[in-house]
């Protein structure tokens, strides 16, 4: 068991690295059934939203003049929960995922491959998302989410309005504009709130 603040983290071995004058860890692995809920503390003593990680093996690395973590890899069946608001969580599942935070403690950026798929929480009133791909990243920078396929997995987002398989989809987090490129596949759905899709029958999907 491993415990800082209020983050948290089990697994069969643990094996750490400490800094050159042993006050301070700045690696750590977790191998065999491992788990870890990182938080980051607030001035107010409150917690503020966390990631979740299961995986065979987690390691945690931190910046090399504090301690505090800069980077998560996950390796063997990997499952995140990322927590993006008191009420909403993106959740990320592959073989390999990593995770990259800026010295306040947020998450910058995350990746994941090898049969990934990631769960888009509602942000913005509109439909939650699904995504699939070989390689799936997200940058928060320019705030787009990017999925990459291959000839036997292609990329795909579905939600409910829309589904759309490509070599390669982006999509923005906040506006939730997309484009994608090679073989493209799009459905657009009939809603439940009788809105027609352009100038399409509002009742049935159309198919480009």
């Amino acid at each position: 068991r491993m415990s800082r603040g209020k983050s948290r983290g089990t697994a069969d071995a643990l094996i750490f690295r400490l800094t050159p004058d042993e006050q301070e860890v700045n690696y750590l692995a977790l191998q065999g059934t491992a788990k870890v809920a990182l938080f980051k503390e607030t001035a107010k003593d409150a917690v503020s939203p966390g990631q979740q990680v299961e995986a065979d093996e987690i390691r945690l690395v931190s910046f090399p003049d504090e301690s505090k973590v800069s980077r998560i890899s996950a390796t063997g069946a990997c499952s995140l929960t990322l927590s993006v608001s008191a009420v909403a969580a993106d959740k990320v599942q592959g073989q390999f995922v990593g995770l990259v935070f800026d010295r306040d403690g947020d998450l910058t950026d995350y990746s994941a491959s090898g049969e990934a798929r990631v769960d888009l929480a509602d942000r913005t009133g509109g439909d939650e998302r699904r995504v699939w791909g070989d390689k799936i990243t997200y940058h928060k920078r320019g705030d787009v989410l990017k999925t990459l396929g291959t000839e036997k997995m292609p990329a795909r987002i579905d939600s409910a309005r829309t589904e759309v398989e490509a070599g390669w989809i982006t999509v923005s987090q906040e506006s939730g504009n997309m484009q994608s490129s090679g073989g493209v596949k799009l459905v657009l759905k009939p809603g439940k709130d009788d809105k027609a899709v352009g100038f399409f029958l509002k009742e049935k999907p159309v198919f480009i």
